[in-house]
């Protein structure tokens, strides 16, 4: 895998998590499934089409799974090593931290430190078709990311900037709140086809 590109592997990974070829890119709504009966749906918007294709080639590249924990793993990486310039991306990875901080808080806060010690796509100025045809590799490289947990030793600067980034994430999680009635809405207008 190491040698393959984004391009090469997005393929395998949208079919592997029942995506779309496209990654959902296309759609007008996103499916977000909380149990395997219950699913919740949101609109794709622009923004979040802007930030869609670099947070999947950062599961490429960190290799935490499209799944409830690596979702919340991946949200602590992305939001540490910097996603505020993507507004949409900030908004979902404030609650996947959240969820994370909740039922993995281990995993959630190592993810957050790897994500100290890197970058991200959302920070890089790599073109797209740059980062889609870069060696996973050389991806890794790029983005100081490292798989060797043995030297990742939690400073104190890691709690104070993890537990400001709890608070930040918690006020842009009751500022959510108000776009549950809409999200009601939204769903049951695509459930009743109105």
């Amino acid at each position: 895998m190491e040698n393959l590109t984004p391009s090469q592997l997005l393929p395998d990974f949208y079919r592997q998590y029942n995506l779309p070829p496209d990654g959902g890119q296309s759609d007008s709504f996103v499916k977000v499934e909380i149990t395997e009966k219950i699913n919740v749906y949101i609109p794709n918007f622009d923004a979040r089409r802007k930030a869609v294709l670099k947070h999947d080639v950062h599961h490429l590249v960190t290799g935490y799974p499209s799944i409830l924990k690596g979702e919340a793993e991946i949200s602590a990486w992305e939001i540490a090593s910097g996603c505020t310039n993507y507004w949409a991306a900030l908004l979902l990875d404030s609650q996947g931290l959240l969820i994370g901080l909740f039922l993995y808080p281990a995993a959630t806060f190592k993810a957050f430190k790897k994500g100290r010690r890197s970058s991200n796509l959302y920070q890089e100025n790599l073109s797209e078709s740059d980062f889609l045809n870069m060696e996973i590799s050389t991806l890794k490289r790029h983005l100081k990311w490292s798989e060797d947990d043995e030297n990742l030793k939690t400073s104190f600067s890691d709690v104070l900037s993890f537990v400001y980034w709890i608070l930040i994430c918690s006020i842009i999680g009751i500022f959510s709140l108000a776009l549950i009635p809409f999200l009601i809405l939204y769903n049951l207008k695509l459930a009743f086809n109105l």
